[in-house]
């Protein structure tokens, strides 16, 4: 392997689902010489857009690519990987088929960590919901040659780790409650999820890195996507939470190689 050896496969959505979420763990591993590696289900078409000159709806899709790709140049991530389904229709996807595709990228890209949101979506977000099912099978179905057999889907191989994104508990009411005022679809997926169950419980956090140093690069990562943050990514947030949204990333190992308590590193333990 090039660089320490260190792989990580993030498996998301739209574009902009990594720059919340886990930006500043692709910058901090891809700064430490591992490499951080993305697959986005679809190009985003159906959202907000925020700067209209920037694109039309007939043209939101492209642009969200584009703004992806140059996000993950900031980052330092090395491939973006679209898997082509519509915005909104991820639920909807055949799931051997969207399956099939993830399971040809692990093997092909043999990340020893897959990184996705969890079986909540973070807030029920239906396309957020159905790429979790989707990724965790995935990663489950790479290491098994019957599931998808060789050579068409490659050769089988299972990473060690799958880990879904953790926003804490106690911090993710504040935050969604103000990312939701500018959105009545986020406010209705929070409602239906119940305010109460927003969040990870400390309790079953199982990492949380410490982002600080790339704490520049994930600003520009996220300023990136223009047509979903506008001029300011921040501004929507109280300052405790915009300050710990640069600081630390959180997330819980869902299956593979456990860890000793909470770590630092989603690595951390691992040949």
């Amino acid at each position: 392997m090039a660089g320490d050896g260190r792989r990580l496969l993030m498996i998301f959505a739209h574009p902009d689902d990594e720059a919340f979420s886990s930006a500043g763990t692709a910058a901090r591993l891809a700064r430490e010489g591992g490499e951080a590696y993305l697959v986005c289900a679809t190009r985003g078409e159906a959202g907000q857009n925020l700067a209209p000159g920037l694109a039309t709806p007939e043209t939101l899709g492209r642009v969200r690519e584009e703004e992806l790709r140059e996000a993950a140049r900031i980052l330092g991530i090395r491939e973006v990987t679209f898997l082509d389904y519509r915005d909104g229709s991820l639920a909807a996807a055949d799931p051997t088929e969207v399956v099939g595709l993830l399971v040809r990228t692990v093997r092909r890209v043999r990340p020893q960590a897959v990184l996705t949101f969890g079986p909540d979506g973070v807030y029920g977000h239906p396309d957020h919901v159905a790429v979790s099912r989707l990724a965790t099978a995935a990663f489950h179905a790479a290491g098994d040659p019957k599931a998808f057999p060789p050579p068409e889907f490659g050769a089988p191989f299972r990473p060690a780790r799958l880990w879904y994104v953790a926003i804490p508990r106690e911090e993710a009411g504040e935050m969604f409650r103000s990312m939701a005022d500018g959105s009545e679809d986020m406010r209705r997926w929070m409602a239906d999820l119940g305010w109460e169950n927003l969040g990870t419980p400390a309790a079953q956090i199982d990492a949380a890195v410490d982002v600080r140093e790339v704490a520049e690069a994930k600003l520009r990562a996220l300023r990136a996507h223009r047509t979903q943050v506008g001029e300011d990514p921040l501004a929507e947030l109280p300052p405790e939470a915009a300050e710990r949204l640069l600081s630390v990333e959180h997330f819980r190992l869902a299956a593979g190689t456990p860890v000793p308590g909470r770590v630092g590193d989603l690595f951390a333990g691992l040949a």
